[in-house]
């Protein structure tokens, strides 16, 4: 219709009607990009916020994780200690040592440290990054998250070589008879061992203090898992290891204020 009336304005020399078909025109073109531009903008909105709930939840389980590997350090030391010691003992007989934690229904044989099995999470940080849905962002802030899903990344390959050190130290949970060349073999092991525990303390201590810094804003059932992990955890740990346990605190919840609206 629009551009039938053109035409016909255009033929009659009409030029007035000509000029106003073309500000309709042009305004109906504006408005219409205004439009789009507008729902654009609300759907990347919606996508951010989606990722924001996201991204919080794999933080809170990545500093629960990390407030799990720090809390265990003395007892992690004190083991490796005793075994250390044994091992550069004078007997040849090996009395079976373990962390009396042993799962038959899942693992034929002990361990020898209790450490806590953990499940890094970065996925959800590196997929919406590739979307592009954390553009929003501030930059320091995002760079400040990509640093620490750097460290989580790391600790999930050092957790990798703990595992595969401490299957080789299996011999330990066994009592048999060990000679001198073998107990210093496994010494080496033990040490190795332990070199990867540092690394993952002190990266784990990194990662506890960068998300603290982060000031999250955590729903109320977000505060409330985290409460109930830590609880679980202190009790069940406190049973069977002791003292040699250092209680997990979550400083940051202190004053905690919900990001939900009232």
């Amino acid at each position: 219709m629009l551009l039938r009336s053109i035409t016909k304005h255009i033929k009659e020399q009409n030029w007035f009607a000509v000029t106003l078909d073309f500000v309709i025109v042009v305004v109906g073109i504006l408005l219409a990009f205004q439009i789009t531009s507008w729902s654009d903008a609300q759907q990347e909105k919606a996508a951010f916020a989606r990722a924001e709930i996201f991204l919080t939840e794999d933080l809170i389980g990545n500093y629960h994780n990390a407030k799990r590997q720090v809390a265990v350090k003395q007892c992690r030391l004190n083991v490796l200690r005793d075994v250390g010691k044994r091992l550069m003992g004078d007997s040849d007989e090996w009395i079976a040592i373990s962390d009396g934690l042993w799962d038959q229904d899942w693992s034929a044989f002990e361990n020898i440290v209790a450490l806590p099995s953990n499940l890094w999470k970065y996925r959800v940080w590196d997929a919406e990054l590739a979307r592009g849905n954390f553009y929003r962002m501030d930059a320091a802030r995002r760079n400040q998250i990509d640093e620490i899903f750097a460290y989580v990344e790391l600790l999930e390959l050092f957790g990798i070589y703990s595992v595969t050190n401490e299957s080789r130290l299996a011999i330990l949970s066994q009592t048999t008879t060990l000679n001198r060349v073998e107990r210093n073999r496994l010494f080496q092991l033990v040490a190795e061992f332990d070199n990867y525990g540092v690394t993952m303390g002190q990266i784990s201590g990194n990662i506890v203090r960068e998300i603290e810094a982060l000031n999250l804003k955590l729903t109320v059932a977000q505060s409330e898992d985290l409460h109930g992990r830590v609880e679980r955890f202190n009790s069940t740990w406190l049973e069977d290891h002791g003292d040699c346990l250092e209680p997990i605190t979550t400083p940051f919840l202190d004053g905690f204020e919900s990001s939900e609206k009232p």
